[in-house]
């Protein structure tokens, strides 16, 4: 009898430690992370292909949806790539919005849904006859660019991680500021009178970063309606 009680306790006790060890383990669960660089719109030449920057953690795969005409495809660890319609697309859609759906490494029912702005919206090359220390913007609602991979007027070359908006006049002023491909990238912005979209009127200091946010060199930019 003795023996057949001191069975069943072991039996028991078995039984009690496989039901916590399990327990335990079904608590655990690994979470799939993602998360955009920057959520800003991003603007497109007709034709231009574009890399978006992003840090993600136990994704096995992306899928995306675009508008008519784009496509977009994973390019790396950090970055997928994004390419706006040429020009003679004629069903290409403008602007839209671009879907992604992360799904995790660890349950393939654990999926992240994001949504990022893609408009094409060509830049008017402020540089183009020749590379300043300032330039000067006169039209509303207007996306502009210049070269940046020199000082200023000098010849001297430097090599801009990205790009960020050090200083303006006033809160709307100019926005979407980006580096890309060796150009920085920004937006004016407009303000209505008497029912016409007018150019907002003041200063601006854009900046080129290395790596590590230190500043290689600064341009001023004048917004002037004149």
């Amino acid at each position: 009898m003795r023996r057949q009680l001191n069975s069943r306790l072991a039996s028991l006790f078995a039984a009690t430690s496989l039901m916590l060890v399990g327990t335990g383990c079904s608590n655990h669960k690994d979470k799939a992370t993602f998360a955009f660089a920057n959520t800003q719109t991003k603007f497109f030449e007709y034709g231009e292909t574009r890399r978006i920057g992003i840090v993600t953690s136990g994704v096995a795969e992306i899928f995306f949806t675009v508008p008519e005409g784009w496509s977009a495809a994973e390019g790396g660890s950090s970055y997928f790539v994004v390419t706006a319609p040429d020009a003679q697309d004629a069903q290409a859609e403008l602007s839209g919005t671009l879907g992604i759906k992360a799904v995790s490494a660890y349950d393939e029912l654990d999926t992240l849904r994001y949504t990022i702005g893609v408009e094409i919206k060509p830049a008017i090359d402020l540089s183009a006859a020749a590379t300043a220390n300032s330039y000067i913007v006169t039209r509303p609602d207007v996306r502009y660019k210049f070269k940046a991979t020199v000082k200023g007027n000098g010849t001297e070359s430097i090599d801009p991680f990205d790009a960020a908006l050090v200083w303006k006049s006033s809160t709307q002023l100019i926005d979407y500021v980006d580096y890309f491909d060796g150009y920085v990238y920004f937006n004016t912005v407009s303000k209505t009178e008497n029912g016409a979209a007018r150019l907002r009127e003041g200063n601006a200091v854009i900046a080129v970063r290395d790596a590590e946010e230190n500043i290689l060199w600064s341009w001023h930019i004048w917004s002037t309606d004149y």
